[in-house]
């Protein structure tokens, strides 16, 4: 005759569960930013394709001499479970991806040309402030006032991230990075 004992601490089973669901906020918290990281990826590769652009100008701008990120990326915690991507950009300048080249393309006239097949009849290079060489284009006929024409890259990142957000592969991500992390933490 087979007999099996079994004796079990009730107490300690309800700590062990307390702990448990003590640590479900966080797990949550760290596969919400983890998902939001994979998102924010994800969204700078569909954008720099669908604008056909380098993914280094999607990722990153320069902001008073330093390169700082498009996206800025408010991170969940315990007391507030949820990620948000904010996109900062005011578009790409066009002095950033412009070409070498300046001339005349046929039935255009004189213009600057740039990355990904765009021509910006018109514009000019020229020395900036700081002595740094800019692609310039005037307002009207005037020679003053002048601005720096830029490549508009909001609606292609909103578009890219609102399709991403709602796809079952957004989803299927979280899932995956609840569950990995939900595994480890249980195992310690």
């Amino acid at each position: 005759m087979l007999e099996i004992n079994v004796k079990a601490d009730v107490a300690a089973a309800r700590r062990e569960l307390a702990a448990i669901r003590a640590k479900i906020p966080s797990i949550t918290a760290r596969a919400l930013n983890e998902t939001a990281v994979w998102a924010r990826k994800t969204t700078i590769d569909k954008t720099a394709s669908d604008l056909r652009l380098p993914r280094k100008n999607i990722a990153k701008t320069t902001r008073r001499g330093e390169e700082v990120d498009r996206f800025r990326l408010v991170r969940a915690n315990r007391a507030r479970l949820e990620s948000r991507l904010r996109v900062i950009s005011a578009g790409i300048q066009v002095t950033d991806v412009a070409q070498a080249w300046i001339g005349r393309k046929p039935g255009a006239g004189g213009g600057v040309k740039a990355r990904g097949g765009r021509f910006y009849r018109g514009a000019f290079k020229a020395p900036g402030p700081g002595g740094k060489v800019r692609v310039w284009k005037r307002r009207g006929k005037q020679r003053l006032p002048i601005f720096l024409p830029r490549i508009g890259t909001r609606k292609a990142m909103e578009t890219a991230f609102d399709q991403l957000a709602g796809s079952e592969a957004a989803r299927r991500v979280f899932l995956q990075r609840f569950d990995r992390l939900a595994r480890f933490e249980l195992r310690k």
